[in-house]
């Protein structure tokens, strides 16, 4: 009961505060009317307007103003660049675009991502050019320009702040990336004794203090030359319990046990950036965005009433005791689930969250999974999950606004700009909602509703990607997971994964077997259209014919080619017992899908006890294999 007056009366107090400021606001407009009709000289700075480049924003941190950020990747060129160039005036102008978007929505904080694998969108002294911004590592933008600079003082003149998203220890994205890393990059000279391969990739030994260091450096080295508002850290912290750090364990575990030692080990680096941040800028802040669940409450009384993957486990990132111990200036858990959602609610984990920053000096921003809202079908269809996820936010005290996931996502979407225009750049929350009336928001269903995959090892790949609205169930309440695919249907998934809604501008394949009116008939002319996919032979598509695991191989490599997706190119070292049965013409795509995590092989034991992987290419992909691939294959 004391909790529940506690709670009543800091509503009581928002709703007296909100109410207050309402009044000073029209007593203020009153005034400088007045002021204006009777000739006064007084000039008013607009807050979304500081002139010069050397001029910092006022900081969100300090004043109080509700976070309306956005993250801006570049990995990849997901958002910036839009293609990979080293011209100085396109990467202005696609600048210039993202920012003026920014403002035009209401954003006051944009999150550029500027290391996204051990390299740089600055001038560094650690790292080398990145391959995300000019093509080749190492090469830098024609005409000296300084990307981070420019987009320091273009934001800055429209009173947006600039943080420094760096992602401290991944050095490859992808399968291949390490042939491509430059002769300069730490990884492969002062620092390669402290390079771990894990999964095709390869990162930085988080359990060595000179890797500690090298971070910290490096953070240092750009709040002292760039006049960012933060640096920002997201959730890749160690990638998996499997991480081969036994060398480093054996010279500094001192007796731990391994799971501590390694959650000690990033707590010292956030600790260490933290201290080193505000020493060398006191107004600069440091903040990362952890998983949306720190722990659950299976694994630890403190934890949260979930059952999804957890950072404390999973990553060994204890985002609970940063803030309890104040070593960030905000946190900003990715809670990238709808209200509602069975295995990890959003209302649940936002007021998680508020409880534990609750008493603290830390700020919770949350962040909101934008690039949902492109399903075409299920609760993420629309805005509507985003405005109730709004409501709730603004319902909750110690919720301090909002950071997106990502700019395109938003900005390419007519119905969430319009949604941010009207929720941010008009200082109010979605029209029609009064935010002093949204203790109830609406909890929609389970947005499964199938009866068919409750403990199935694919469920949790099944229920991301029908929340997305990529997969659906059969009619019946059942998804069949076991059944195998057809051809028609994974194409379509694939078409529902890259978010293709409108197949009226993809010409007639000219299959025989495939009519105009057929429900697969868009989908397959896209594929075939965007060479993602082709027929079993030059009149033909077969679409209700079970795919095969070497034809799914050779779709994934097709779509991933197609996205931009980095999938090493070769056929060579096909590690399966089975490789001879492979046919030529998908010898490379099998085994780019599993250098590349998407596909795998499936362990047997032999006639004499022998454990060995086999591929088998011929055998038909099941339906709960193809929502493991597309998961794989759009990162969930």
């Amino acid at each position: 009961m004391a909790g529940n007056r506690k709670n009543d009366e800091r509503t009581a107090y928002e709703v007296r505060r909100r109410r207050m400021i309402s009044i000073i606001a029209v007593i203020l407009a009153i005034l400088f009317l007045g002021w204006t009709i009777a000739g006064s000289v007084l000039t008013f700075a607009d807050e979304r307007s500081v002139s010069g480049a050397d001029v910092k924003t006022q900081s969100i941190q300090a004043d109080g103003t509700e976070m309306r950020g956005i993250w801006v990747s570049t990995v990849g060129s997901l958002d910036y660049p839009s293609r990979q160039t080293a011209d100085a005036d396109s990467l202005k102008a696609q600048a210039d675009a993202v920012i003026n978007d920014c403002y035009d929505m209401g954003m006051n904080a944009i999150f550029l991502q500027v290391r996204p694998a051990a390299d740089a969108f600055y001038k560094s002294s650690y790292y080398p050019w990145s391959r995300y911004l000019t093509g080749t590592q190492g090469q830098a933008p024609d005409d000296g320009f300084d990307p981070l600079a420019y987009w320091v003082e273009k934001a800055h003149e429209k009173g947006i702040e600039l943080h420094a998203w760096i992602n401290p220890y991944r050095i490859t994205t992808s399968s291949g990336d390490w042939a491509r890393l430059s002769d300069n990059n730490p990884a492969k000279g002062a620092y390669n004794d402290y390079v771990v391969k894990y999964n095709g990739n390869y990162y930085f030994d988080p359990g060595e203090p000179a890797v500690r260091k090298l971070i910290t450096d490096a953070a240092v080295e750009i709040v002292d030359n760039y006049d960012v508002d933060g640096i920002h850290f997201d959730d890749y912290f160690y990638p998996g319990s499997s991480f081969d750090d036994a060398k480093s364990y054996a010279a500094y575990g001192n007796g731990m046990d391994k799971a501590e030692w390694r959650r000690n080990n990033v707590n010292t680096l956030v600790r260490e950036v933290n201290a080193a941040v505000h020493k060398a800028d006191p107004h600069c802040v440091f903040g990362i965005s952890p998983m949306g669940i720190w722990a659950n409450s299976s694994t630890s009384s403190l934890g949260s009433d979930t059952n999804g993957g957890e950072s404390y486990t999973d990553r060994y990132a204890d985002s609970y005791t940063w803030v309890k111990n104040g070593w960030v200036d905000y946190i900003a858990p990715q809670i990238y689930w709808n209200i509602g959602y069975r295995i990890a609610d959003y209302e649940k984990l936002a007021k998680w969250w508020s409880n534990v920053v609750e008493g603290t000096d830390v700020k919770l921003y949350i962040g909101m999974a934008d690039y949902r809202a492109n399903a075409s079908s299920g609760v993420w269809a629309g805005t509507d999950e985003l405005v109730r996820q709004l409501q709730l936010n603004a319902s909750l005290p110690d919720v301090a606004g909002e950071i997106h996931f990502r700019y395109k996502s938003v900005a390419g979407s007519t119905a969430l700009f319009q949604l941010y225009k009207n929720a941010y750049a008009t200082n109010r929350v979605p029209a029609g909602t009064d935010p002093e009336e949204t203790d109830n928001p609406v909890i929609p269903d389970d947005p499964s509703g199938l009866n068919d995959i409750s403990g199935h090892w694919a469920e949790s790949y099944i229920r991301a990607l029908v929340s997305e609205g990529i997969v659906s169930g059969m009619g019946d309440g059942t998804f069949k997971p076991d059944r195998s695919v057809t051809r028609a249907e994974f194409v379509r998934m694939l078409a529902s994964a890259a978010g293709v809604k409108d197949f009226s501008s993809y010409v007639d394949a000219g299959f025989s077997d495939v009519k105009s009116g057929d429900w697969y008939a868009g989908c397959v002319n896209w594929a075939v259209s965007e060479g993602i996919a082709q027929g079993t032979d030059i009149s033909t598509f077969s679409p209700e014919n079970s795919i095969t695991r070497a034809e799914m191989a050779l779709m994934i490599c097709n779509y991933a080619d197609k996205l931009g997706r980095q999938l090493e190119n070769t056929s060579d070292d096909i590690d399966f017992a089975d490789s001879s049965s492979i046919p030529s013409w998908a010898q490379s795509a099998v085994s780019r899908a599993v250098r590349g995590g998407i596909l795998s092989g499936v362990a047997v034991t032999d006639d004499n006890g022998n454990e060995q992987r086999c591929f088998y290419p011929g055998n038909n992909a099941t339906r709960a294999e193809a929502a493991r691939v597309i998961c794989a294959l759009i990162g969930k």
